[in-house]
């Protein structure tokens, strides 16, 4: 047999195919901390090892099961998930390597949107791990409907290799799925049961579908079981409400129930509040039927949910940690004074400042702010607009207090301010207050300290101009004025001789010009010097052009640069329907490139471009690229496209169709026209309003 690396005659050739069962991914509408999860086949129809390299897709979607290579007719199924964090939708490719000559590039487009998420779980984990064989655990998790109507789900799970371990609350089987109604505005507890009757692992997935098969509020399940002699009893510790700052304590008692010592070497707690330890000291040998107990105290500090554990390590094999979980919350109020320091800085004129403190109940129950007291400092003083004292505040509820410092008399000055309230943990809160007034010997201002350039439209100079005042006792002497980084090179100051003395009282103007090289956002930071080394810094910024950052119409370019009409967005941006005066078919840009004079680049189709002169449309028509060059056409609407076909604008007449039941007027894709069809939801084209009704466009 004879191989070769090229299709000679009566040679075969030796490489890898690389095929998936989808061209794209579009996973719909998933509702905010969700996941929807689907399948995505990978197959080598070659007849050489398929190796694959880097395959990623970014954040929020997500990837799960990565093959590294494929044998030739080998196919394996790659999970791939939807996990929004924030309300939208979102676009990104698949991507990676792989060693097909063919297809060295692998790109695959994933879309979805996420949307407002009314229901929660919590936690996201249970972890039942290195649990002894015959023994019980327990994970809760609780269910919340913060919208204002039930809503039906489909309880299951995934994942579970060994459904004998389990039970859950809400299934009569784990591993067969139940329909579920959370009512309005109600929470659900659910308790997941783990008896282990063999050693091995027991992970898998709680899925609260919500948004259609594989897609709903997920929690991570993760067991797992081992033979040993140790057992915690009890398996799970639930402190309930305790009140806050106070301290509870409950006991877990080991018991070493095999034929050999054991040996007892360290406890860990872990959950804020959350402390443990054995009643003798560790490292402790425990014999055959002994008993050793671990004191558990739990004293929250807020009101915060605890999901803690207890660990105890021991020298039996595999190194694992006994667990109980811990479960607890603070109740009861909570003052807290935010911040803890409040601190004037220092005063360079005379005058009254004034700064605020937040009062907050961080509790679950309401707590009465009394009052509130400053120390004997006259320079500090309460605010006329200062909350009301006595105040009652809920669970959340705040009050704004407002401290005045008076600088009159140069010097360093402090005092206090204490709060009191109903809080039996800390009922009353000292807050040290400071400030420092320095009369400055050479001062200067300047008006306006912040020179606005406006918007650039143009390539003309922008003047402005700024009134430098010395408000000092003394004479200021200004040695030099510089631009600093960051500073644009456009930003020009008006020629002024240096050293400049000022008198109390005197004033001097500077000038300064903005030359714009381009179109772009600029800013600038010009500084003066004093002889006492003291800096007066006026800042300068101009906005970009609003013409050239994809408006509708021509505007200025660089030379070498060439004005671009475009007519795709950029992934991400939703597809619907739109008026000219709301979304122009066409972006304008400036672009290297270039043209014949009068003539624009225009994009034909995805980044490429061509040449053409651009014509005067009246009012009810818009530009369209027709036979090789713009046209003006009918525009009673723009259709922007969805991910799915690049985010492509076409100008469209209003739809005059007259459809039949279960059809809508459908703007299709292929033929860029108006047609009756089924209603779009088909994953290929999406829902919008026209005028009050229903129509389809591509997604």
């Amino acid at each position: 047999m004879v191989l070769a690396c090229t299709d000679e005659a009566g040679i075969g050739q030796l490489h890898p195919e690389l095929e998936l069962s989808a061209a794209r991914l579009d996973f719909g509408v998933v509702p905010v901390s969700a996941t929807h999860r689907v399948s995505l086949e990978i197959r080598n129809s070659g007849n050489l090892t398929l190796e694959l390299d880097d395959l990623i897709v970014p954040e929020p979607f997500g990837l799960v099961g990565i093959p590294k290579s494929l044998a030739p007719a080998e196919r394996v199924t790659l999970e791939v998930y939807f996990r929004p964090t924030t309300i939208g939708a979102q676009a990104a490719n698949l991507e990676g390597r792989s060693n097909d000559p063919k297809r060295p590039r692998l790109e695959l487009p994933v879309a979805g949107e996420g949307a407002v998420g009314l229901l929660d779980v919590r936690p996201g984990e249970i972890s039942l791990e290195a649990m002894p064989i015959g023994t019980v655990g327990e994970g809760r998790f609780l269910l919340s409907n913060r919208g204002p109507v039930a809503i039906q789900a489909q309880l299951t799970t995934v994942g579970f290799d060994r459904p004998e371990h389990f039970r859950l609350t809400g299934l009569s089987q784990f591993d067969q799925a139940q329909p579920m109604t959370i009512e309005a505005g109600a929470q659900v507890p659910l308790i997941l049961t783990y008896t282990p009757t063999a050693e091995g692992e027991d992970h898998g997935l709680i899925v609260l579908e919500t948004c259609g098969p594989g897609c709903g509020l997920e929690v991570q399940v993760k067991a797992s079981a081992h033979n040993a002699s140790l057992r915690l009893d009890p398996a799970a510790l639930d402190f309930g409400d305790v009140p806050i700052g106070s301290r509870t304590h409950q006991m877990i008692t080991v018991r070493n129930e095999g034929g050999q010592p054991v040996e007892l070497r360290a406890v860990e707690a872990r959950g804020e509040g959350l402390t443990a330890a054995t009643t003798t000291p560790l490292p402790n040998s425990l014999a055959p039927g002994g008993v050793a107990f671990i004191s558990v105290d739990y004293q929250p500090s807020s009101a915060a949910e605890l999901e803690g554990e207890v660990l105890l390590k021991s020298d039996l094999s595999g190194g694992e940690s006994l667990r109980v979980g811990v479960v607890g919350r603070g109740a009861g109020p909570l003052m807290v004074v935010q911040p803890a320091h409040l601190d004037f800085g220092t005063l360079t004129r005379p005058g009254t400042t004034q700064r605020s403190l937040l009062v907050v109940n961080q509790g679950s129950g309401p707590v009465e702010v009394s009052s509130a007291t400053l120390g004997p400092e006259p320079n500090f003083t309460l605010g006329d607009d200062s909350a009301p004292l006595p105040a009652r505040l809920e669970k959340g509820e705040s009050v704004l207090l407002t401290i005045r410092y008076n600088a009159g008399v140069p010097g360093d000055f402090s005092s206090t301010v204490t709060i009191t309230s109903s809080d039996p943990q800390n009922p009353s809160v000292v807050v040290p207050l400071s400030g420092r007034y320095e009369e400055r010997q050479c001062d200067l201002v300047a008006a306006p300290r912040d020179l606005n350039f406006g918007v650039v439209t143009s390539f003309d100079p922008v003047p402005a101009r700024s009134v430098v005042q010395n408000v000092g006792v003394q004479t200021c002497t200004i040695l030099r004025g510089n631009f600093r980084a960051p500073s644009s090179p456009d930003f020009t100051a008006d020629p002024r001789a240096f050293p400049l003395t000022l008198e109390p009282g005197e004033s001097v103007e500077l000038g300064f010009t903005l030359r714009p090289q381009g179109l772009g956002a600029q800013q600038g930071l010009y500084v003066l010097e004093t002889i006492d080394q003291r800096e007066l810094r006026i800042s300068m910024f101009s906005l970009q052009g609003e013409l050239c950052n994809g408006g509708p119409g021509p505007c200025p370019c660089l030379p070498g640069d060439v004005q671009t009409y475009r007519r795709f967005d950029d992934p991400g941006v939703p597809s619907g329907v739109f008026t000219p005066e709301e979304v122009s078919p066409y972006h304008v840009y400036c672009q290297a490139g270039s043209c014949e004079p009068g003539e624009v680049l225009v994009e034909v189709d995805l980044d490429t471009f061509e040449c053409s002169s651009v014509p005067s449309c009246s009012g009810d028509t818009g530009l369209e690229w027709v036979d090789g060059h713009l046209s003006c056409v009918a525009c009673d609407f723009v259709i922007r496209y969805g991910a799915l076909f690049d985010g492509l604008r076409i100008c469209a007449p209003t739809p005059t169709l007259s459809c039949g039941a279960g059809q809508v007027p459908t703007f299709l894709e292929e033929i860029q026209e108006w047609r009756c069809e089924n209603t779009c939801d088909n994953g290929l084209y999406d829902q919008a309003l026209l005028n009050g009704n229903l129509v389809c466009v591509p997604c």
